[in-house]
């Protein structure tokens, strides 16, 4: 075989190899990732029960951003279930309008 012959039989090779070798420098050199910030939070815990439920319950409140999350306890499983979230600040807004 000669040179030229194995040279047009590899061109493809050839060529696909520097598209991906063009694409992973894009990718590198434009592509960026930055941290999020999250502000700290007070979170306050309170145990519970309630009729029919399956074990114990926790009520967790985010005083900083105004968040209360309820989880259950599941005994069989051993594991922990959300059962609701409700946004405080929103529950205590004040609707104005006709308030009979």
């Amino acid at each position: 075989m000669n040179k030229k012959t194995n040279f047009k039989k590899n061109s493809p090779l050839v060529i696909i190899n520097l598209i991906l070798i063009l694409s992973l420098y894009l990718i590198h050199y434009t592509s960026s990732a930055k941290a999020q910030v999250l502000q700290r939070s007070n979170v306050t815990g309170i145990t519970g029960s309630a009729n029919g439920a399956n074990g114990e319950l926790l009520y967790l409140i985010n005083t900083t951003n105004g968040e209360m999350t309820s989880l259950s306890f599941d005994i069989n499983a051993k594991n922990l279930k959300v059962i609701g979230y409700r946004n405080l600040i929103q529950d205590g807004q004040f609707q104005q309008g006709n308030n009979r």
